[in-house]
């Protein structure tokens, strides 16, 4: 989830985007200027945009054989929205643990979507939510993290000064 914009930075994205749909030959590095945002901001705004009809219009076709409900859909994106603000986020693996328990709860017993379906569903919900991926820590910077080296490091330091 992308962090909680004030209301400050929203309105200006929300002018940058309005102003980008009448000036379409102007750059959005110009237009990042203009509005002072960020600039792959307004890029995946502009692509979230773009992709929302199409994605929008493929769910009108079928649906006989939905997985999850509407209001467990809602409720599944309340989840994630809940767990961004608590600070934690969710995971992938969070998201189709909720799944199962959603399904796993119904009477009649229902069994959990598979994975295959789960990815399919995520790729769906993009205008709603979308995956930040992240590089793992160096491993150097990892083992500079050790308690005892930190506390032997200020020691070393505290001796230099005295």
């Amino acid at each position: 989830m992308p962090p909680k914009l004030d209301d400050n930075v929203e309105k200006r994205i929300q002018d940058a985007l309005e102003f980008h749909a009448q000036n379409p030959d102007e750059s959005i590095a110009t237009v990042t200027r203009i509005f002072k945002i960020h600039g792959p901001t307004l890029r995946s705004r502009i692509r979230r945009q773009s992709q929302a009809p199409a994605q929008i219009s493929k769910a009108k076709h079928g649906g006989h054989n939905k997985v999850l409900s509407d209001a467990q859909n809602e409720s599944i994106r309340r989840y994630i929205r809940r767990s961004y603000e608590a600070g934690y986020g969710a995971t992938k693996a969070m998201v189709f643990e909720a799944i199962g328990e959603l399904k796993r709860a119904e009477i009649p017993l229902k069994l959990a979507p598979s994975k295959s379906w789960f990815s399919n569903w995520i790729k769906t919900q993009t205008h709603y939510f979308h995956a930040i991926k992240t590089r793992p820590i160096d491993r150097v910077r990892v083992l500079a993290h050790n308690l005892d080296d930190v506390r032997s490091w200020f020691q070393e330091y505290k001796d230099y000064c005295d």
